[in-house]
């Protein structure tokens, strides 16, 4: 059997941020928002399309932000972090800490996933309501659908805690029902082969619900539905309108799915990182279904996980309203001794 190699998890104190800023960024498949930050907050925020720019160099030239006297840049970036490099999921970025700090004329810059971000926002955020009541201690689940699916975890631990990032969202997507296997095959068409949860689960996937009930299902589609559709800049907020009134079916069916998805998925999530500390789901688009995440769709598809059902119903489930949270988890992770090991594991230690 080959060896695995490790490097040793570093360990570091917590550095207490006093005068120190940061740049730091929440890099994601749509858009790039860049903010100077410091200890009492956010000092200067910026966002615009990621598809604009050629590189996040060119984005934060852009954004006016001025870089003199900043300690350094942290960016959380919707895609793997390995050694210092992310190629970015649904964006033709590579960043590169080495070349970032070149490029920006920074003496430090850590990369991390964006949803490791989230999760290291997630731990102090104030800014949240809650879904379902229930125990917050230990392990916390952590996802978030927009462009794509991000899922990660906050593990408790005796040196004051550990983020678990993963690519959860590019795992199978596993029907439960016999409709959800007709999406399956959907979907499977649709993209010529494999289907990912995050196919399903993300912004594109509400897109694609709608489609199979408007089509496969004959739900059908209004004219005037269909010319909203394609004038919208965002078609999924279209379709979240268009399911809140009488007579468009295939709307409230796609989102009622996707609900039901969503909540199937943050059991699932807990379940595999045995998040006793509860689920927290962030990202504009859960806001955006606030409402809808408080239905049975959402609950009936999160507990029904046979005999663990009721653990399930028994954690603390948060829906984070930060809109600042990755940029927040940024800066906890560059200013509180924070550091990566090979296992995707990000680590910050209590004060001694």
């Amino acid at each position: 059997m080959p060896s695995i190699r490790r490097n040793p998890v570093e360990r570091l104190c917590v550095v207490k941020p006093l005068t120190v800023s940061w740049l730091v960024g929440d890099i994601g498949g749509t858009n790039v928002r860049l903010a100077h930050i410091g200890p009492r907050g956010i000092i200067q925020q910026w966002r615009d399309y990621s598809a604009k720019y050629a590189s996040l160099v060119e984005a934060v030239r852009a954004s006016g932000i001025e870089l003199l006297g900043l300690k350094g840049a942290c960016f959380g970036a919707a895609g793997p972090v390995e050694k210092g490099r992310c190629v970015v999921t649904n964006l033709p970025w590579v960043l590169d800490e080495r070349k970032l700090r070149r490029g920006l004329g920074l003496p430090h810059v850590r990369l991390l996933n964006d949803l490791a971000a989230m999760a290291w926002g997630a731990t102090q955020t104030k800014k949240r309501v809650s879904l379902q009541r229930g125990k917050s201690k230990g392990n916390i689940a952590v996802l978030a659908a927009g462009t794509g699916l991000g899922e990660a975890a906050w593990i408790e631990a005796d040196n004051g805690g550990l983020v678990l990032s993963t690519e959860g969202g590019h795992a199978d997507f596993a029907p439960r029902t016999r409709e959800e296997f007709e999406i399956l095959e959907f979907a499977a068409a649709r993209l010529s082969g494999r289907v990912s949860c995050e196919r399903v689960l993300s912004g594109p996937g509400l897109t694609l619900l709608y489609d199979f009930y408007r089509d496969r299902r004959r739900y059908g589609e209004s004219r005037q539905a269909a010319h909203e559709r394609e004038a919208a800049a965002d078609p999924n907020r279209v379709i979240l309108a268009l399911s809140r009134k009488r007579g468009h079916r295939a709307a409230r069916a796609a989102v009622d799915a996707f609900v039901s998805l969503y909540g199937a998925e943050a059991g699932n999530l807990a379940l595999r990182v045995r998040a006793s500390g509860g689920i927290c789901i962030g990202g504009s688009l859960a806001n955006a279904l606030a409402n809808e995440l408080r239905s049975k769709h959402f609950f009936s598809a999160l507990h029904d996980k046979g005999r663990f059902a009721p653990w399930l119903k028994s954690l603390r489930i948060d829906l984070i309203t930060d809109p600042d949270i990755a940029l927040h988890g940024a800066f906890v992770f560059a200013t509180q001794g924070c550091v990566r090991s090979t296992l995707g594991l990000q680590v910050t230690q209590k004060e001694k």
